[in-house]
């Protein structure tokens, strides 16, 4: 039998006494956000004893313009339907969440306390056609992300000491968006196909299995050294490379065709462009600059 209050669309928590009340439904059908006048500074999802944690949430849990919560977590929460969706929690310091183990989709903004987060040891798979947003935060490493068909991916915008990324995905149906960090360096190894992808303000770079982009391709304002995407055969739309300061060697060996136009500017120490089975380009080819091919 399911409790009454188990089954709201949703409930509004102010309290760590309000959290541990939700351990009497363990499966919260709907989603729960944390009030933003919250009393606590910490927030925690943990019952007593001889109570049922909370495990899992069916919708949305959501912390939004909280100025006052520095530590969210569930020692016994293992899913979440919907998003965990934190925005301008601005001394949020601590995320924990050992058991969990899905989430829908990740949405992160304006956390500039948050330096880490700890999910399951076994990483948290993200729903198909869901989405991973972060912008602004304290992180020095995003990893423990598993999924192998997502909508978007956009790790931008401010994550100034953001030092590694690196994401196992397979299939990402809308776009990759990575730029305006501090220089990570970026690992890719799983991704077979995007919609678009877009690069900037990145030291490294690796897709090894890459084989093609939907869209369009985008490499700009990046301190890598080199690019080389060796599974790449197929861009349907434009490929870009400008303001790569320190790019020296370009290598796509498996790419035939792009389906727009071709543009490289900019990039003023490219000396090597390797594209040898390149047969077609739908669009204008605009290439500056003084390298060898």
């Amino acid at each position: 039998m399911v409790l009454a209050e188990c089954n709201e669309p949703t409930t509004t928590i102010s309290t760590s006494a309000g959290a541990t009340g939700l351990s009497k439904c363990r499966h919260f059908q709907g989603s729960v956000r944390i009030a933003d006048n919250v009393d606590d500074d910490e927030i925690a999802y943990e019952g007593p004893r001889d109570t049922l944690d909370l495990e899992t949430i069916g919708g949305d849990l959501v912390v939004e313009n909280v100025d006052c919560l520095c530590s969210l977590t569930g020692d016994k929460l293992k899913r979440i339907g919907g998003t965990l969706r934190l925005h301008n929690a601005t001394i949020l310091s601590t995320l924990k969440f050992p058991q969990l183990t899905d989430v829908g989709s990740i949405d992160w903004l304006a956390l500039p306390f948050l330096a880490g987060f700890t999910f399951s040891n076994n990483n948290v798979s993200i729903g198909k056609n869901g989405y991973i947003s972060i912008s602004n935060t304290f992180l020095a490493l995003v990893d423990k992300f598993n999924y192998t068909s997502v909508r978007d991916v956009v790790v931008a915008h401010n994550n100034q000491r953001l030092g590694h990324l690196d994401m196992p995905l397979i299939n990402v149906t809308g776009g990759i968006v990575i730029e305006n960090n501090y220089n990570p360096r970026v690992s890719l190894p799983n991704t077979k196909h995007a919609g678009n992808l877009s690069v900037g303000n990145v030291l490294s770079f690796e897709v090894p299995s890459l084989t093609a982009v939907t869209g369009s391709v985008l490499f700009n304002g990046n301190q890598l050294a080199s690019i080389y995407a060796p599974a790449m055969a197929t861009v349907s739309e434009g490929l870009t490379f400008i303001n790569n300061g320190e790019l020296s060697n370009l290598s796509f060996p498996a790419l035939t065709s792009v389906g727009s136009q071709f543009t490289m500017g900019n990039n003023t120490k490219l000396q090597l462009i390797k594209f040898p089975n390149l047969t077609s380009i739908g669009g204008d080819v605009d290439i500056r600059g003084s390298f060898t091919v």
